[in-house]
């Protein structure tokens, strides 16, 4: 038989695929049964692991999950609560129930910083900044405020921009969870 360029003298390629040419012994051919039971081999011995690795994953996954929903709650309550002092100030003859307890708002940013996306984050700031100004208006312009009479303009350009900046980041965090 002639020599072929594989080195084996008259073997189909087909044929080639499955032998194992060893310096100076004859050509076997490898039994298929031997491949499966080496592939299973491997299968059964590397399971556990990742089984283990899968189960690790999940695990932190789900813990990051649940520390951003966690948050995101107390943001929005905080937001609610600020939509209440919205109502509170100008409806003088609104109702005045004992506000919800929320944590302090420096808490809610530490954790935002820490899990939150950076435009949930941003509109968190935008909500801050905003709140700043009307309870520095309610200070300054109605101190008498809850007495009588005196309400703040429901128009009036914090109310406006407070209102806003709470529907941008309720919308936010909507699109951050993708609801």
């Amino acid at each position: 038989m002639p020599c072929t360029p594989c080195g084996t003298a008259g073997a189909r390629s087909s044929d080639t695929a499955r032998q194992v040419v060893r310096p100076g012994r004859q050509t076997e051919a490898m039994e298929p049964t031997v491949v499966i039971a080496g592939i299973g081999l491997v299968t059964t011995a590397s399971s556990p692991l990742l089984q283990s690795w899968l189960t690790a994953r999940n695990a932190e996954a789900a813990w990051r999950r649940d520390a951003l929903a966690g948050v995101y709650a107390d943001a929005l309550a905080h937001a609610q609560s600020l939509e209440s002092l919205i109502e509170r100030v100008t409806d003088p003859y609104g109702s005045h129930a004992k506000r919800a307890e929320v944590p302090h708002v420096d808490l809610i940013a530490a954790r935002l910083r820490l899990h939150a996306p950076q435009a949930v984050l941003a509109a968190w700031q935008e909500v801050r900044l905003r709140e700043d100004q009307l309870r520095w208006n309610l200070q300054e312009n109605y101190p008498g405020l809850g007495l009588g009479d005196d309400a703040v303009p429901a128009d009036a350009p914090e109310v406006l921009k407070l209102t806003a900046a709470i529907n941008i980041f309720f919308n936010v965090v909507r699109k951050s969870i993708g609801s």
